[in-house]
């Protein structure tokens, strides 16, 4: 009897020491990006941004809209870290659910240079086109700055900048001097 209590008592005060403990050491494993908030996450999304850690930014932004499903913003960012790994077509997706969730600034969108590895494709150029259909009615832009420019129609770009003038049409590259 006194060795069934004694048991009793050392299991019961184990359990008390132990079950923390097990608890704490499972939460240190866990990915701690799920017990954040949306602004907490778009913080972490624009760091590494700063730090050019792209599939860091990619990972965060895509916990950001599982976290918040209709924010225009958490899918802009995804859209940005998926063109700069590479995976354009997922940035494709990603921007067109930011439109669809509240985008409205095309211009915003057009001067970002996280979306550039995205911005000569066909798809890019149609939604656009679709989404902002009061840009331009030929659904050709024209960018104007002091050191660059550049004519987009379709899967076409002409771009002048630095003294040269570069026309791109798939995968053709053309480089020659501006006319200018």
């Amino acid at each position: 009897m006194m060795i069934t209590n004694t048991v009793k008592t050392f299991s019961v005060n184990a359990s008390r020491f132990l079950l923390p403990l097990i608890i704490g050491f499972a939460l240190a494993g866990c990915d701690t990006k799920i017990f954040k908030n949306a602004d907490e996450l778009k913080a972490d999304v624009s760091q590494s941004f700063v730090v050019k850690n792209y599939s860091e930014a990619a990972a965060t932004a895509q916990k950001l809209v599982e976290k918040a499903p209709k924010d225009y913003e958490a899918y802009f960012l995804l859209a940005q870290a998926k063109a700069q790994v590479g995976d354009k077509n997922a940035a494709i997706v990603a921007l067109e659910q930011a439109i669809k969730n509240g985008l409205k600034d095309d211009v915003q969108i057009d001067q970002n240079t996280n979306l550039d590895p995205i911005k000569e494709m066909a798809a890019y150029n149609d939604l656009m086109s679709t989404s902002f259909p009061s840009r331009n009615a030929s659904g050709i832009t024209i960018k104007q700055d002091t050191s660059e420019s550049a004519i987009t129609s379709g899967g076409v770009s002409i771009k002048e900048s630095n003294g040269k003038q570069e026309v791109r049409a798939g995968d053709v590259v053309i480089q020659m001097p501006s006319t200018k």
